[in-house]
Formats: structure tokens, C-alpha cells, sequence
């Protein structure tokens, strides 16, 4: 199981361009948008977004039962956020295996927002 772990880490960062372009170009002051637009191979980027969702997704459960309790409390976090949690990590794990399975193929956009688990949706 480990080694799984560490092959889905290890192809996550070789074939995420942006990582090494943030790195290469850490001396510049660059936005998010900049590196995504200088990102010349989108299928990579779907691949490896597709990579982060489907590991992520049981990190969902989690955050949703803590945002839940944060906002209603303990309980309701538990009860509610639990199943919503399960459903939400389904739904990006599924999501993940969509982008893994055609990332050669258009449209190169993401199928789940937040395109990414731990940022923000705030577009």
C-alpha cells in the first residue's frame, strides 16, 4: 500500500509542469494565473488534477463534518456532515477517475469546483 502511495505521489509531481515552473521561476514574482497560462500541455494538467481528486477525496468526509460543526455545531456536524462528506468524496473521487480516463481528450476544464480540494471557490 505504501508503495502505491509513494508511485501516485511521485507521478502526481513529475507530471504536474506548474510545480516545476514555480520552482525554475521562483526568483520572478508570479501569480497563480501566470503559471497556469504558461502551462503548455493541458492534458497533463488534467491528468494530474484528475490524480490530486481521486487521492483527496476522502479528505472530504473530514472537512465536512468540521465545517459543519464549525457553523452548527458538534452534532449536526457529525450527523450531517458525515454523509454529505461521503457523498462530496464519491463525487470528486469519480470526478478524479472521469479526468484520469480522458485526459488526452478536449475539453481540458475541470469537472468538479473547487478544481482543487483545499482551495478556495470563490470565482
Amino acid at each position: 500500500m505504501k508503495k502505491a502511495i509513494i508511485c501516485i505521489i511521485s507521478i502526481f509531481v513529475l507530471l504536474y509542469p506548474t510545480t516545476a515552473q514555480a520552482i525554475l521561476l521562483s526568483e520572478e514574482t508570479l501569480s497563480s494565473t501566470d503559471i497556469y497560462e504558461a502551462d503548455d500541455r493541458p492534458e497533463f494538467t488534467k491528468l494530474s488534477r484528475g490524480l490530486f481528486n481521486f487521492v483527496t477525496a476522502p479528505l472530504e468526509l473530514f472537512i465536512n463534518m468540521y465545517e459543519i460543526s464549525k457553523e452548527e455545531g458538534v452534532l449536526k456536524g457529525i450527523l450531517l456532515g458525515f454523509p454529505i462528506g461521503i457523498a462530496r468524496g464519491i463525487f470528486r473521487a469519480t470526478a478524479g477517475l472521469v479526468e484520469i480516463a480522458t485526459f488526452p481528450f478536449d475539453p481540458y476544464g475541470p469537472i468538479i469546483k473547487p478544481e482543487y480540494l483545499l482551495l478556495d471557490n470563490t470565482e
